[in-house]
């Protein structure tokens, strides 16, 4: 049961990551905060975010075991990738 709990947590922490900093844009902007600070709280949450995904990678690693084990550490790495490919953005692109 733990290795399947391990193959999902990477995408559940992938989309927690989707839906609180497009919330956060969102909401920025439709505020009218301030372009630095907006961006500072979404690089934040972007760090909290990959940050949080190494732990499903560090325990799928070390509960790597048998073929599902080895698929949550595939799956789990898929995610971190993804996480990190998909939000990087809010490092560069302009806001609002």
């Amino acid at each position: 049961m733990k290795d399947v709990t391990l193959l999902v947590s990477g995408f559940v922490i992938w989309s927690g990551a989707f839906l609180l900093i497009y919330a956060l844009h969102a909401t920025g902007c439709a505020l009218g905060v301030r372009a630095e600070v907006l961006r500072a709280l979404l690089i934040l949450a972007f760090a909290v975010f990959v940050s949080a995904g190494f732990v499903p990678l560090w325990l799928a690693i070390r509960r790597r075991r048998g073929l599902l084990g080895q698929s949550a550490v595939i799956a789990t790495v898929a995610a971190l990738v993804a996480t990190v490919l998909t939000f990087s953005t809010v490092l560069w692109l302009g806001l609002c």
